[in-house]
């Protein structure tokens, strides 16, 4: 497998304590093709990622979120970030990197999934916006990997459920990144 996965902040001996505070882990993913439909859907695209990223957010039970919904969110957030990224154009010798960022901080659960593709193209950059503030691309005409609009409202959808919000922010430094903000259960612990 071509990719350098979870190069985690925290040690091993310092996870319990550092897990209240932030806690990330990082997915690099080398250009091996220039061809878009090959980066999006052949050897590039690792399915693993989403399933690291959920068993990495061993909060996300504190969230209340079932595990398929959470599953489904991560999809759509992680083939959004290829999908994006390839739109913009490959480049031999480039790296698509999508990072996970988990925290609790006054009784929240913070998920952040930040990449460096391209931003949001009526969005200024380092504010948090609704996602009805996107203006969606037409990715179906590109043969990539499509859509009809409707993964990040259902992802939207199943955070309000359990008492989240779902936001989107182009970063200042460059790249997107969702934000997921849920108020954390008292049932379960981080």
């Amino acid at each position: 497998m071509p990719f350098s996965h979870s190069q985690q902040v925290s040690s091993h001996k310092d996870i319990a304590h550092q897990l209240s505070r932030r806690r990330e882990i990082i997915f690099d993913v080398p250009v091996i093709t220039i061809n878009a439909s090959a980066f999006c859907w052949g050897t590039c695209h690792d399915e693993s990622i989403k399933h690291q990223i959920c068993a990495f957010i061993p909060g996300f039970k504190k969230t209340g979120i079932q595990q398929g919904q959470m599953l489904f969110c991560m999809r759509e957030i992680v083939d959004n970030a290829y999908d994006a990224y390839a739109l913009r154009g490959l480049k031999y010798g480039c790296n698509l990197v999508i990072k996970a960022v988990v925290q609790e901080k006054n009784g929240k659960i913070f998920i952040k999934i930040k990449n460096n593709g391209p931003s949001f193209t009526n969005l200024p950059n380092g504010r948090l916006y609704p996602i009805s503030k996107i203006e969606y691309s037409n990715k179906e005409k590109t043969g990539v990997l499509g859509g009809r609009r409707l993964g990040l409202r259902i992802t939207e959808k199943y955070v309000n459920q359990y008492g989240g919000k779902l936001f989107v922010k182009n970063r200042k430094k460059g790249g997107a990144a969702v934000y997921m903000e849920f108020p954390a259960s008292p049932r379960a612990r981080l």
